[in-house]
């Protein structure tokens, strides 16, 4: 299946993942934080997940126990688009699977 043929057969429960940075003016000077954004993309509504100045595989893991968790899939859809961040382990995808969501990669290079 093409990826756009998957888009369309699954575009009701799709929701994304991804991050943007923001750069703060610290004590410290310059800091930048990665703040992971989940959108619903029927609705397009916007969840923040997380904030992190450096985020890592456990991180994730502990993001996707208290974002997924107590929320049902049927607010956010079975279908997770995320990208080839190497923070999306082997193990943030189980915990995903676990919870009902199919987490999907996206190809290289390509777009939503």
């Amino acid at each position: 299946m093409s990826w756009s043929e998957y888009r369309r057969a699954h575009w009701g429960a799709l929701a994304a993942w991804d991050f943007l940075t923001v750069e703060v003016l610290t004590m410290r000077g310059l800091v930048r934080y990665h703040v992971l954004i989940v959108i619903d993309l029927t609705s397009l509504r916007v969840e923040i997940g997380g904030i992190a100045s450096e985020p890592t595989g456990a991180w994730m893991e502990q993001i996707v126990r208290t974002f997924w968790a107590p929320r049902s899939v049927s607010l956010w859809g079975r279908h997770l688009i995320k990208d080839r961040d190497p923070v999306f382990t082997k193990d943030v995808r189980n915990l995903l699977s676990g919870a009902g969501v199919e987490p999907v990669r996206l190809p290289a290079r390509s777009r939503i």
